[in-house]
């Protein structure tokens, strides 16, 4: 396999991301939230799942490497970062 490996290669048949992807493009250690550019799928559910074990700092990091990686997702990112900052996670 290439350097430059098609994300969408290293998704399971179920739609799960394999150990590589999570490897490649998790946004925390141990290749949590994992997102690669371009997949907006899985971006959105990083989004949903932003507050699920996460401190206050992984939170806006997810939400902006996001943004940076799914620009489609700029607004859903933008909006999750207003929400959490009125909630006082962010």
């Amino acid at each position: 396999m290439g350097r430059r490996m098609n994300w969408q290669q290293m998704i399971t048949p179920d739609g799960s991301p394999t150990i590589e992807y999570r490897a490649r493009f998790g946004l925390l250690s141990g290749g949590r939230f994992p997102v690669a550019p371009g997949d907006n799928e899985r971006g959105e559910a990083a989004l949903a799942a932003r507050g699920k074990d996460t401190s206050q700092s992984e939170r806006a990091y997810i939400i902006r490497a996001v943004a940076g990686r799914c620009p489609d997702l700029s607004r859903v990112a933008q909006q999750a970062l207003d929400d959490d900052r009125k909630d006082g996670a962010v």
